[in-house]
C-alpha cells in the first residue's frame, strides 16, 4: 500500500489515474489499483448504508417480539387480577380509571426495557470504538448523546403504550360480575 499526498485537491482523480497506468506499464494490468479518499469514503458509506439497513431490520423484529412480550405479560398480569378488577369496578372504578392503571403499567414495562436497551446499546458502542479505533488506520468514535438517549426512552414508552392498550381494553370492558366470579 503506498499513500501519496497531492498539492491540488482537484486533480486527485487525475493523479490516480496516471499513477495506475504507470503500475499497469510497468509491473501489468490489473496488479495494482489507485483509490481516492473519495472512493473510499464512498466504499465506506455503501457498507454503512448496508450495516444500516441490517441493523435496522433487526431492530424492527426486536421492537415487534418487545411489544409482543409486553402484551403477553399485560394479558397475564389482568389474567392474575381478575378479582381485583371486579372490586375495582364494584366500587366504582371507571372503564377509564381500569385503562389506565394497565397503560401505565405497559408504559413502566416499556420504559424498563428502554433502560435496558440504552445501557446495552452505550456499552456496545463504546466496544465498536474501541475495536474499530485498533483496526481502522483513521479515528473511529461513536458518539451517543443525551438526546438519542430521551427519544429512546420516549419511543420505549410508545411502543410500550400501544402494546398496552389491547389489553387493557380487554380489562376495561370486564363486567364486575363476571370478573369477580373469576377463579
Amino acid at each position: 500500500m503506498i499513500f501519496v499526498k497531492v498539492s491540488d485537491v482537484s486533480k486527485t482523480e487525475k493523479i490516480a489515474d496516471e499513477i495506475e497506468e504507470e503500475l499497469d506499464e510497468e509491473y501489468g494490468e490489473g496488479y495494482y489499483q489507485a483509490t481516492t479518499s473519495e472512493q473510499m469514503a464512498e466504499n465506506v458509506g455503501s457498507i454503512f448504508s448496508i450495516l444500516t439497513f441490517v441493523l435496522g431490520g433487526i431492530a424492527s423484529i426486536a421492537l415487534i417480539v418487545a411489544g409482543v412480550g409486553i402484551a403477553n405479560t399485560m394479558f397475564a398480569s389482568i389474567m392474575e387480577r381478575t378479582k381485583e378488577i371486579g372490586v375495582m369496578k364494584a366500587i366504582g372504578a371507571t372503564n377509564y380509571n381500569v385503562m389506565e392503571i394497565f397503560l401505565v403499567e405497559s408504559a413502566l414495562l416499556g420504559i424498563f426495557g428502554g433502560l435496558i436497551g440504552c445501557t446495552i446499546g452505550f456499552v456496545l458502542s463504546q466496544i465498536i470504538t474501541l475495536v474499530a479505533g485498533s483496526f481502522l488506520p483513521v479515528p473511529f468514535e461513536t458518539v451517543v448523546t443525551i438526546e438519542m438517549i430521551i427519544m429512546s426512552l420516549l419511543f420505549s414508552i410508545i411502543v410500550g403504550i400501544i402494546s398496552g392498550l389491547w389489553p387493557a381494553r380487554k380489562a376495561a370492558k370486564m363486567q364486575p360480575v363476571e370478573a369477580l366470579r373469576h377463579d
